[in-house]
């Protein structure tokens, strides 16, 4: 039978799916074992000392004396877990740890370091597998893992009973990302402000390319060639251009909604900065848990999504606003192009075509039988592949 570690504790937007995997397991007859981490001075270390957790310790040395399916993290939870004289526990017992990622791992180069010997990096962006193939040659696997939707029991009430018009749920980093900022002037090889605002440029007008390809591309046009090692700390250094980016698109679309007659209702950490936050049509709520967020848009006619700039990948937003029996509209992506349909199981918008979004959403927004048509093609989709449930077996089938 298999058994299975999780972990807990550290963000409740991650406990959420790690409780939908425990729940599979139980009606499965899995065994599992949750580990409520704790963090040292190291965030990257998941540690557990003699004087930490001793009763939780013991148990789980007691529930390793049977063979692990796997211990599996989500967001590299638990990927360095260390014991007092054992070390790395995954190792020490011959346990796969299974990384379900939710970001680039551009943003995790140093934590791979500890990585287990059996280790496998599942990502919700197939460009992301192909970076850490190429730039983390050491890690055991990688594999494509896209994100899946929760579903709240009970009835679904249908579009034209909804109280929210549209629905964004999520963070703007416009006024932190300038933390992520390294001082420029220690690149040495070239001049490091110009290829920023190179580099934004060029994702400004061709927003289907990885920001890691257009800083390559970059450096290859004004003769510079590095080795991999070299070009993957060039890359991690320089990632806040992927978060500058991804920003700007975000605000853009919401702005745009509300200065073209849109009312939309917002959640979310960062938006106070913008000056245009007090917009009639615009109901900004604050920031509420991540459990609130699945019931929020089944009250939501439209769930819009804008993509965390992954290019060939997928979003819990998507997921969760079909299972929700909302209308999802979205920005693209090439798996979600493979997947579903323009107009059928849910609405597009192309990042370099953003003007005709406004018009398309009020489209929508008069004519309820065409929302409820696209809600009920959506759930269809989602509830046949998208649960976690589908991803769960997607993962045994990987590491088997």
């Amino acid at each position: 039978m298999p058994r299975f570690i999780f972990f807990k504790g550290l963000y409740s937007t991650l406990d959420l799916y790690t409780d939908e995997m425990l729940r599979i397991c139980r009606e499965r007859g899995y065994d599992s074992f949750v580990l409520h981490t704790t963090q040292g001075e190291d965030t990257s270390c998941m540690h557990i000392s003699e004087e930490q957790e001793k009763e939780e310790r013991k148990e789980l040395l007691r529930f390793l004396k049977e063979p692990v399916t796997a211990a599996v993290g989500f967001g590299n939870m638990g990927l360095r877990y260390e014991m007092d004289g054992i070390g790395n526990i995954w190792d020490a017992f011959a346990v796969p740890y299974i990384d379900v990622m939710m970001d680039h791992p551009f943003h995790f180069s140093g934590i791979f370091r500890y990585a287990a010997k059996q280790t496998a990096l599942l990502c919700p962006d197939r460009n992301h597998v192909n970076y850490i193939r190429r730039f983390f040659p050491e890690i055991a696997c990688a594999d494509f893992l896209p994100h899946a939707g929760i579903e709240l029991p009970g009835e679904k009430k249908p579009i034209r009973e909804r109280g929210i018009e549209v629905l964004y749920a999520g963070g703007l980093s416009r006024g932190v990302v300038g933390h992520m900022v390294p001082d420029l002037n220690e690149f040495a090889d070239f001049d490091a402000d110009r290829l920023t605002r190179e580099v934004l440029d060029d994702l400004l007008h061709h927003p289907k390319k990885t920001t890691e390809a257009a800083i390559e591309e970059y450096l290859n046009r004004i003769g510079i060639h590095y080795p991999d090692e070299t070009l993957r700390e060039v890359i991690r250094k320089l990632r806040f251009l992927d978060s500058y980016i991804t920003s700007f698109f975000r605000e853009m679309t919401v702005k745009l909604l509300v200065e073209n007659g849109v009312k939309v209702t917002l959640y979310g950490a960062g938006w106070d900065v913008c000056d245009w936050i007090d917009h009639p049509n615009l109901d900004y709520r604050g920031v509420v848990p991540a459990q609130e967020i699945p019931k929020l848009m089944t009250d939501a006619k439209i769930v819009l999504n804008t993509m965390t700039w992954f290019k060939d990948g997928s979003h819990d937003r998507v997921f969760n606003g079909m299972l929700a029996r909302a209308v999802v509209v979205t920005d693209t992506s090439g798996y979600m192009k493979e997947e579903f349909t323009d107009g059928r199981e849910l609405v597009f918008f192309e990042l370099d075509q953003l003007m005709k979004l406004p018009e398309r959403v009020k489209e929508l927004i008069g004519d309820e039988a065409a929302m409820q048509q696209i809600a009920d093609c959506g759930y269809a989709a989602a509830s046949g592949h998208h649960r976690m449930e589908n991803r769960f077996d997607e993962m045994l089938r990987i590491i088997s």
